[in-house]
């Protein structure tokens, strides 16, 4: 495949054109599964694009590795939450770090206990907590970067990675991963 992109910042149009491998090397999921985190932007495309070229086991890669998101019961991020103001340091550190797994789907639940809790370790457990999580989708990284270009593959895709898409779509509300596929579906015919 061609990949071109465009450079408009000084007023002037200009074409680039991606080097094309005519022997590329053979196809390896893990490695591109890998390469969509890299950093390196032509790499990560590679992967995407090495990925999309193969559907099949693309699909079966994400639907293997990544799950919809999954918004905890409110029960358990209550109990969480007010584990952060237990006197023992390993249960607020256990509950910091649940919190975190989910602190996607959880933001507005976060934002509730920075304002309306009186403890400090609440509050400073939540507000890093949130602070992580705006940090990393603010510099595109990890879990959201990985997120984004699964999308990105599938939507690329088209209608073989529609059923996965719908899937993520269906993902706890607010999720990073939720609202990408949603917005992907919504292109897609």
């Amino acid at each position: 495949r061609f990949m071109i992109d465009t450079d408009v910042s000084d007023g002037v149009i200009r074409f680039f054109q991606a080097a094309f491998d005519p022997k590329p090397p053979a196809f390896d999921a893990e490695v591109c599964w890998k390469d969509l985190v890299s950093t390196d932007g032509a790499v990560a495309l590679r992967a995407a694009y090495r990925l999309a070229d193969h559907p099949k086991d693309a699909i079966k890669l994400f639907a293997e590795r990544v799950k919809p998101a999954v918004k905890p019961s409110a029960d358990e991020v209550t109990a969480w939450l007010k584990d952060l103001d237990d006197p023992v340091f390993t249960t607020r550190q256990a509950a910091a770090k649940k919190l975190g797994t989910h602190a996607d789907s959880l933001e507005v639940e976060l934002q509730k206990a920075i304002a309306e809790n009186a403890s400090p370790e609440v509050v400073n457990a939540a507000t890093s907590t949130l602070e992580t999580l705006h940090r990393s989708r603010r510099k595109f990284e990890g879990t959201t970067m990985r997120s984004y270009r699964i999308v990105q593959v599938l939507e690329m895709i088209g209608t073989e990675g529609k059923e996965l898409l719908q899937q993520y779509a269906a993902g706890a509300k607010g999720a990073f991963l939720t609202q990408e596929a949603t917005w992907a579906l919504s292109r897609l015919p």
